[in-house]
Formats: structure tokens, C-alpha cells, sequence
């Protein structure tokens, strides 16, 4: 898998016949981004997704010891909330907080290039009647406390983590969670009322935190990790587990032998 080749189309002549090369892993993984995207249109066999996985905070003060990991785990499989890695922070990850198989992993067949990462954050203006394990059951809304500013705790929340996506343990790419912002669909708002409106973080321009594409080959290690960046960030006032998705937006070579 680590030498696949991925056709892409070099141009068309006047005949309408099509030139098609070759393009091998070391050279994808040598170029900038904005090489990248010069091609990556022009690449056969392919189709475009976004992968994405959840950590859950719960309601309580976060300290440098709730890191939280994503696509270490699949659906159907036990993972722990980020602030509780005890068995009592233990839960089932179920489609709603992943797409992922098992171990969080891609399958054995599957060659993925990882093109860019977002993270969506969104606290809203009234708190859901039920939250189980970061995922909203009952969205019916209750009134907030009149202390709670839901721009406030996403504007601060984006700042209280670094996001660090590793393959084999190495970073490979680093920032603050506001480096990470939406990009794709999504909703975005603003206080209308105690039980309306909310907030997230969306960019209203096209951002890209990678310098260059990320390449996984069926099952090889990797992971997104949310590092508390060390300063105390109280969740207490929202008062309501939140799950936090980390997306990945892939190109992926569609196999048609395996």
C-alpha cells in the first residue's frame, strides 16, 4: 500500500484522447499545499469525504490532565469522555460521534489523503433538555442561566487547546482549536433570545492549517489529539456535556480490485 499509484489526468489533446500519468506517494507527500490544490482536481479514481470522530468534555474545570484523542476509536467500541479516563468517563461511541471502524482506523484497502482538518465547536443560547455522552437526545431547550454567554465560552474555548494530529506519535500538524475553524456546512448564529440563537466557530474564508497533504495507507497509525494548553477553563456554567468534532476532509483512492 505504501507505493500506490494514483492516476491523474494530464491533459486532453484535440482528438479528445486523454493523458494520464502516475503519481506516486513521496511525490504527493512533497508537496506544498497550494501545489495540491492545483492538482487534485485533476486526480482519477478518487472521491472526496469528511471523516470526523468526537471528544466529550464534561460540565466541570478543565486542567492540563484532560487531553482528549480522536480516531483512536471506532463505533461500537468503548472510549473515554476527556475528562474522565476513568471507567466511570467510559462510554460507547455510537455512528452519531464517528464514521470510523475499528481502532479509529481506515480500513486495510483504503489509501487516504488528508487535505485539510476543522473542528467544529458550538455551544448554544438555550442548553438541550438531554445530553448522553456528548450527543444532544433531547434538543428541546431550557432556560440558561442569565451568567451564560455562549460567544463568550466558544470564543474562549478555541483558545484553551492546541490540536495536534499525529501519525505514529509525531506531530505532523499543530495549532490552537480556533486555527481549526468550520469550513464546510454547518449553522451560525447569535444570542436572539434565552432559549435562542447560540453560537460556533465558523470561518467565513477558506483556512488551512496543513502545509502539506497527510497520506494514510490502510491501516498505519494516526490520531488528533486536544491538549489542554494549561490555563484553568471552567465548563461549569454551561453545565451540560458538550462533544466536539474533529473532521477530516480526504481524498480517497477508490480500489476496484479489493
Amino acid at each position: 500500500m505504501a507505493d500506490q499509484v494514483i492516476p491523474y489526468l494530464k491533459g486532453v489533446d484535440s482528438n479528445n484522447r486523454k493523458d494520464v500519468g502516475d503519481l506516486y506517494r513521496h511525490e504527493i507527500e512533497a508537496m506544498s499545499m497550494p501545489e495540491f490544490e492545483m492538482i487534485e482536481g485533476r486526480l482519477m479514481s478518487v472521491r472526496r469525504r469528511v471523516r470526523f470522530d468526537t471528544v466529550v468534555f464534561q460540565p466541570v474545570p478543565i486542567t492540563p490532565a484532560h487531553n482528549g484523542w480522536a480516531f483512536k476509536k471506532g463505533y461500537d467500541e468503548d472510549d473515554f469522555k476527556a475528562t474522565d479516563h476513568s471507567a466511570a468517563g467510559k462510554y460507547t461511541k455510537t455512528k452519531r460521534h464517528t464514521n470510523m471502524r475499528l481502532n479509529g482506523s481506515f480500513d486495510i484497502h483504503d489509501y487516504v489523503i488528508i487535505r485539510a482538518i476543522e473542528v467544529q465547536i458550538v455551544f448554544p443560547a438555550g442548553k438541550p433538555t438531554t445530553v448522553l455522552n456528548g450527543i444532544v437526545t433531547d434538543p428541546t431547550a431550557i432556560l440558561s442561566a442569565t451568567n451564560y454567554d455562549p460567544f463568550l465560552l466558544a470564543y474562549q474555548f478555541g483558545k484553551a487547546f492546541t490540536l495536534e494530529y499525529k501519525e505514529s506519535d509525531k506531530t505532523k500538524v499543530s495549532g490552537r482549536l480556533e486555527d481549526f475553524p468550520m469550513i464546510t456546512g454547518g449553522q451560525s448564529g447569535f444570542l436572539g433570545a434565552s432559549q435562542g440563537g447560540g453560537t460556533q466557530n465558523v470561518a467565513f474564508a477558506a483556512v488551512n492549517m496543513m502545509n502539506r497533504p497527510r497520506i494514510i495507507a490502510g491501516q498505519e497509525n494516526f490520531h488528533v489529539e486536544l491538549v489542554p494548553t494549561g490555563d484553568l477553563f471552567d465548563l461549569t456554567s454551561y453545565g451540560k456535556e458538550i462533544g466536539v468534532e474533529v473532521r477530516l476532509h480526504t481524498i480517497e483512492y477508490v480500489n476496484e480490485t479489493a
